[in-house]
């Protein structure tokens, strides 16, 4: 049996929806497509609850009502351009099998695709299905009169296409329109079909006709002879916008006698004339419109026919929000008619660039036993005094944001952004609310609190940090007229509808921005809410209060400001992996958190970079993502097949390491002897890695990585190597071989020594390995052998201190009571794969990294009286020693082969 005919079995009413649309994709070149079309299609007729024969009828009314110009096919080109390809580590993306992009590829139904991308320039989704349903009714009305809204409304055809059109508009929304696969140009880096930029200097905002109009409109010039009139007092930008990419004949634009546009689209002789009385102001608001008018006339052999006269800009087209991606950093809208719009729009824009300034010159400190991507914060001057390493937030951001190089920065005197409410302390104080109770606070001093387990991240609990907002809202009050505002003592309640909630919120949203900014975002989705939403930053903003900065929110605000996606807490539906079973000696509960890698929306995603690791890794730039377009999935462990998600939004998270415990209890690795001489060696074994993805929720997916040896084979977390590089570990290397010979001495700290394939099937190895009680004093352990004469001198001054570990001085002898660790110490490991994935094993422990050669001697004496200055560590705890050599390689994953494979396959069928 064919994979067609398999593919056709096992859909029902969607398989005969792939016969109807075979026209739809003309991908019949590759039998591969057609099944992934096919398969594609099929989930999306299911996931959006469509019958066979609503979506029949849809497209058989739709067909062929349209052929664009020159400049539509170019679209329809970049629209359906792009293959599948790698992403990040195992992740490929290939573009959508989705039917609002598939139908980008039929040329009878390629219109919809056009001409949905020009509308939502201006209009949202609903306003765009009822434009197609009018042009689509006009077009099979038998008298070619035009209809009337009331008609229009309440026609039995609208009934049928209505629910159908919706959902191929917001499938072209998710897959087209936001996944930003068609570029304006590369200093906008914004989406969707453009108006040319003469004619946005005739009106940056826009007029545009009702819907049902529109629909009306665009039948009856879809074929247009001889010549055409449209007089209007303002450019109508919705319908020129459709002629551009859609009629073939001139197309020119008159603003009071001055052509601004004269543009030859098409082989025909028709000429359409868009002639308006006046160009609107370009930093203000346009003049009333209430009362503008617009004729449409058809001179065809000098008979004049008048098609339509009416007006626009109702409050119909007034109340619409593009739905294009937008430029970072644009402002809220206030309330018509609101007093002092443009100050507080100054106001709030110097505010939000001292917090991001602010927050971008925070200093960090790792946090010695954390299970997720964070780092402490140091906000107090008794921390600052510390002996730190120069480590802060813009260091860890994968680039500057903007908004700091837009002179928004202007505030003269001097301001304070951040202090904890007096008497208190930032890490202690919250605010317990009553959720029946309203709350009046006349200050910040009101707002005493007892536990910040109770504390919420709510914008009153802010603004008790947060002098600088707290000023900002008090400016901002004097220009509301709400009645908490007029009130004699303000309080910090802040309303939806308030002028300081409009204010505060906007301050959220550029911080938001900025921090997607950072993370390498070009542009925002722009996704239309209820309400005012502030993008997850108050959580971010309370997190800085209580000391820390994590990945999981960041990522959070940066993805949800560029892909308009939900939150990841509306997406996982449980963080842990709190159905598998490990023992509790090996794996503390936090150990079993997940970390987020990947949100997808639609067609656009953003990946962790560090998600490979197979490449090197730091610290630097590692709050940051890639940008993916098309659907993400992995190739099976056979390079057979291609698992893409599914569903509109879904996120990856990754799976705890196994618990190998019991082998390790069962078959316990040996010290080395007394006596016995011992060297580092290259680790040259091979392994493979496979990697899955198991779906665990309506939206969400584990991956899983596997590696596997001759002997051993282990899921393991390969995010657990950026963590530990969030902690505190320290780097040894020294000029000496790394392969001389040391003597194991008979009274010294015990010595374990792993090839790659022991450490993947033992580490964290976690138990301690106590001495034996009757061993006397001893010198700095790890003497070296004859042909390792370096003094210690010598190799004291070859180590300086590092920021976390004090090293033991010249000649220092440590008591058998203080030391009972043992040295548990990898091969060289010639690979940055084999690397990582040891670094990921270590979990917390006390890690001593070699990036090039360091010999064991000089290891084991550094490691020996490794001692915190900051009480992270003691002397008593195991080292981890990973050991890397000096050039290692950047490997590959084994699905590169599949990978290659496939696409020679492909091409074959081709």
């Amino acid at each position: 049996m064919s994979k067609t005919e398999l593919v056709a079995r096992r859909l029902d009413v969607s398989a005969r929806g792939v016969d109807i649309l075979t026209s739809l994709t003309n991908m019949a070149n590759s039998p591969h497509s057609v099944v992934h079309m096919g398969i594609e299609l099929g989930r999306w007729l299911n996931r959006e609850r469509l019958s066979e024969s609503q979506l029949q009828l849809c497209l058989e009314k739709a067909r062929g009502l349209v052929m664009a110009n020159s400049r539509g096919n170019d679209f329809y080109k970049a629209v359906m351009s792009g293959s599948r390809q790698r992403a990040v580590g195992p992740l490929f993306s290939q573009p959508s099998g989705s039917l609002g992009r598939m139908m980008t590829d039929d040329p009878f139904l390629c219109w919809l695709t056009s001409t949905t991308a020009c509308l939502f320039e201006f209009h949202g989704e609903d306003f765009i299905s009822d434009v197609l349903c009018s042009f689509i009714m006009q077009a099979h009305n038998d008298g070619g009169k035009t209809l009337k809204e009331y008609q229009l409304a309440w026609h039995p055809l609208r009934l049928q296409l209505k629910p159908v059109l919706q959902k191929i508009v917001s499938s072209m929304w998710f897959n087209v329109v936001n996944s930003g696969v068609v570029k304006r140009n590369q200093q906008e880096g914004l989406t969707s079909l453009p108006l040319p930029t003469e004619l946005k200097e005739v009106c940056p905002r826009g007029h545009n006709m009702e819907s049902h109009r529109l629909g009306s409109i665009l039948c009856q010039l879809r074929e247009a002879e001889g010549e055409v009139v449209i007089e209007s007092d303002n450019i109508i930008t919705n319908l020129t916008l459709w002629l551009i990419y859609h009629f073939k004949g001139r197309l020119r634009v008159v603003v009071s006698g001055k052509i601004v546009y004269d543009e030859v689209l098409g082989p025909e002789e028709a000429l359409i004339e868009h002639r308006t009385k006046k160009f609107c102001s370009t930093d203000g608001p346009c003049e009333d419109v209430s009362n503008a008018k617009v004729k449409i006339l058809f001179c065809i052999s000098g008979d004049i026919q008048r098609i339509l006269s009416g007006t626009y800009d109702t409050q119909m087209t007034m109340e619409q929000t593009p739905r294009v991606r937008q430029k970072l950093y644009q402002p809220l809208k206030y309330p018509l008619g609101a007093s002092g719009k443009e100050s507080i729009r100054v106001l709030v824009r110097q505010t939000a660039f001292e917090i991001v300034s602010w927050i971008l010159r925070l200093r960090l400190r790792r946090e010695a036993s954390n299970n997720e991507i964070l780092f402490n914060v140091i906000l107090s001057e008794a921390e600052e005094q510390e002996e730190l390493e120069n480590l802060y937030v813009g260091d860890i951001l994968a680039r500057v944001p903007s908004v700091v190089n837009m002179g928004w920065g202007d505030i003269k005197a001097a301001v304070v952004v951040f202090s904890p409410p007096s008497g208190t302390e930032s890490s202690t104080l919250a605010t317990k609310l009553d959720e029946n109770e309203e709350m009046d606070f006349e200050s910040a001093e009101d707002l005493e609190s007892v536990d910040s387990d109770s504390a919420e991240p709510t914008p009153e609990y802010i603004l008790q940090y947060f002098p600088i907002l707290r000023d900002l809202m008090e400016k901002v009050r004097r220009s509301c007229r709400c009645h908490h505002c007029l009130a004699p003592k303000g309080n910090l309640l802040l309303k939806e509808g308030c002028l300081r909630h409009t204010a505060f919120m906007e301050v959220m949203t550029y911080i938001g921005h900025s921090i997607s900014d950072a993370f390498g975002a070009d542009d925002c989705s722009q996704k239309v809410t209820r309400v005012m939403e502030d993008f997850g930053v108050l959580q971010i903003l309370y997190d800085i209060t209580l000391g820390s900065i994590k990945w999981r929110a960041w990522l959070d605000t940066a993805a949800r400001v560029l892909l308009g996606s939900p939150s990841i807490d509306e997406l996982v539906e449980t963080r842990d992996d709190e159905d598998y079973t490990v023992k509790s000696d090996f794996f503390d509960a936090d150990l079993l958190a997940s970390t987020v890698i990947v949100v997808q929306h639609g067609s656009l995603a953003v990946v962790a970079p560090w998600l490979d690791i197979s490449q090197p890794l730091s610290l630097m730039k590692c709050f940051g993502f890639k940008i993916v377009q098309g659907r993400l999935g992995l190739y099976a462990p056979d390079g057979s097949q291609f698992q893409s998600l599914q569903g509109e939004s879904t996120v990856i998270e990754t799976r705890h390491s196994d618990d190998v415990q019991n082998y390790t209890e069962s078959y316990p690795l040996a010290c080395e002897s007394a006596g016995a001489q011992v060297s580092l060696k290259l680790d040259t074994c091979d392994f493979k890695t496979e990697f899955l993805l198991v779906p665990t929720g309506s939206n969400q997916y584990k991956l899983l990585m596997r590696v596997v040896s001759d002997s051993h084979s282990r899921f393991l977390d390969p995010t657990r190597a950026m963590i530990k590089l969030t902690q505190p570990v320290m780097s040894v290397s020294c000029s000496h071989k790394f392969d001389s010979i040391i003597t194991i001495q008979s009274r010294a700290p015990r010595l374990k020594m792993y090839s790659y394939e022991e450490l993947l099937g033992r580490w964290p190895d976690g138990k301690l390995d106590n001495l034996d009680e009757t061993a006397e004093d001893f010198k700095a352990p790890g003497q070296a052998a004859e042909n390792n004469d370096n003094s210690d001198d010598d190799k004291e001054s070859a180590f300086p201190a590092g920021q976390y570990y004090r090293i033991p001085a010249s000649g220092e002898r440590f008591e058998i009571s203080d030391i009972i660790h043992t040295f548990r110490v990898s091969q060289v490991l010639d690979s940055y794969l084999k690397y990582n994935t040891a670094l990921a094993l270590t979990f917390s422990d006390v890690t001593i990294l070699t990036h090039g050669p360091a010999c064991l001697s000089c290891i084991l004496h550094i490691g020996a009286g490794l001692a915190a200055t900051n009480g992270i560590v003691d002397t008593n705890q195991n080292r981890w020693v990973i050991c890397r050599s000096k050039h290692p390689e950047m490997g590959r994953y084994a699905d590169d082969q599949h990978y290659s494979e496939s696409r020679k396959r492909i091409r074959a069928a081709r």
